[in-house]
């Protein structure tokens, strides 16, 4: 990877992180908040709705975002508008099918709840549609520092609305109504920045041809997000909105504490596709992406693992639950986003089926061992199937030493081992051990030169981004 590719990547990807630093200590007072005044019940209600939308809202999508990145230059103006205009006829089509069909999804996660939720959140989906193409557009000029401002603003606005309203009494209406205002003032704003038209006359044969390319990549990507819907479905069905509730919690904290993963997997998918032609600069790159997640990632989960034991107990007796799943989800996550590298890289040179391969081994293997063990074990069934899912990440370092080469893990991998006594502590229950645990780490990672070079290695070129962009 160039110098000059590096310092744009890095310092791209600050800007958004920039951006999440100043919205994440407001985003965990939100959690508080719905925490102390919501049960597991009332939280799983809303993660059974947002889940099916999730994955609802990548279908919708139609890989247009992903195709749209990877290319060189972007269609001309006629065959944006036939794009917007074939998102939008999708969104308004799904959605119509999820209102007539809402009672039915609520039978199945078993509460009648379910059913006007689902209905309200989907106009949030509605609302991203239409601003999806301006925000693609404008992360492909890498005006990452534009669209953080108006992130924060959005996410301000959600605060602002869903706090109050689930503090007053709203329930999880407070967190469907705060989603709502903060989607629209994104979408607004992208769409505003990149206005498009709706086009009722289309040539048939150029949407023909783009979506064709969207669509492969987007199969790829509706495959994984399988998990966001059956999981708290098959969760709610099996064990209650309870358990959904609970299990969404966990996922929640884990998410916003690693809230800068989503940006170096889109700059990173830009990024690698940069690379195709050279496949040993593009190992070297996956390998150093791989030590950065390990990193930022694995260590920020890592030190808040500790801490699981002394925070949770404080939200109520009623969320005690999040405290076994914590370590396992952080687990996945770090895996997950460590194999992002290869995923980008495989993407980058259209091996979508490669991709969908590790996909599919996944996702089956999660819904499988959850119908089968929740029942058994309760929630740990659940946890049974996540973990025994990481073996399904050897697809992907396959395929990727098939395609282009070798990855270095060494660095990472060790840094990775280290942090694992740390990372497990919510599962101990004596304080001194835990604190052995935590000791434990700190040690193996100070004792190891070569791991504390790389590190600081990784640091100094981060910050030295920054310094080169100012």
């Amino acid at each position: 990877m160039s110098d000059g590719l590096r310092q744009k990547i890095l310092a791209s990807s600050v800007y958004v992180v920039g951006r999440q630093i100043l919205g994440i200590a407001l985003s965990f007072l939100s959690l508080i908040v719905f925490y102390r005044y919501l049960t597991p019940a009332e939280f799983g209600i809303v993660a059974v709705a947002q889940g099916t939308w999730t994955f609802l809202g990548m279908i919708a999508v139609l890989g247009v975002d992903g195709y749209l990145i990877r290319l060189k230059a972007l269609p001309d103006r006629s065959d944006l508008n036939a794009l917007f205009s074939a998102l939008i006829a999708v969104i308004l089509l799904i959605y119509t099918g999820v209102f007539l069909s809402a009672d039915l999804i609520a039978e199945f996660g078993n509460h009648a709840d379910i059913g006007p939720v689902i209905r309200f959140v989907g106009i949030s989906f509605i609302f991203k549609q239409f601003g999806l193409i301006g925000r693609t557009i404008l992360e492909k000029e890498m005006r990452f520092r534009e669209l953080s401002i108006i992130e924060l603003v959005s996410q301000l606005a959600y605060y602002l609305v869903a706090i109050p309203w689930v503090m007053l009494g709203g329930s999880y209406w407070g967190i469907v109504a705060g989603t709502m205002v903060s989607t629209m003032i994104t979408s607004i704003y992208t769409y505003a920045a990149h206005p498009l038209a709706l086009q009722f006359r289309i040539d048939v044969q150029s949407l023909v041809i783009n979506l064709k390319k969207s669509l492969s990549y987007q199969l790829t990507v509706c495959t994984w997000h399988l998990r966001d819907m059956l999981i708290p479905l098959i969760l709610s069905r099996l064990g209650g909105v309870e358990v959904a509730g609970v299990v969404s919690a966990a996922t929640q904290v884990v998410t916003k504490l690693t809230f800068f993963r989503s940006v170096i997997w889109r700059v990173s998918l830009s990024a690698l596709a940069n690379l195709q032609d050279d496949p040993e600069r593009l190992c070297r790159a996956i390998s150093k992406g791989v030590l950065y997640q390990v990193m930022f990632v694995g260590g920020i989960l890592t030190f808040s693992a500790p801490l699981m034991p002394w925070i949770v107990p404080l939200l109520g007796e009623k969320w005690l639950g999040v405290l076994p799943i914590y370590p396992i989800l952080a687990l996945t996550v770090v895996t997950n986003s460590t194999f992002s590298m290869h995923v980008a890289a495989l993407y980058g040179n259209g091996n979508n089926t490669q991709v969908n391969h590790f996909h599919i081994a996944n996702v089956v293997t999660v819904i499988a061992i959850t119908v089968f063990a929740l029942p058994l074990l309760g929630t740990s069934g659940y946890l049974l199937g996540e973990i025994l899912a990481l073996f399904s990440y050897f697809i992907l370092n396959r395929h990727v030493k098939t395609h282009f080469g070798t990855v270095s893990y060494g660095t990472a991998a060790r840094l990775f081992a280290y942090s694992l006594p740390a990372l497990l502590t919510p599962l101990v229950t004596s304080a001194p051990l835990a604190a052995l645990a935590v000791l434990l780490t700190g040690l193996l990672t100070a004792a190891d030169r070569n791991t504390r070079n790389a590190i600081s290695a990784s640091f100094s070129e981060v910050l030295g981004s920054l310094r080169k962009d100012k």
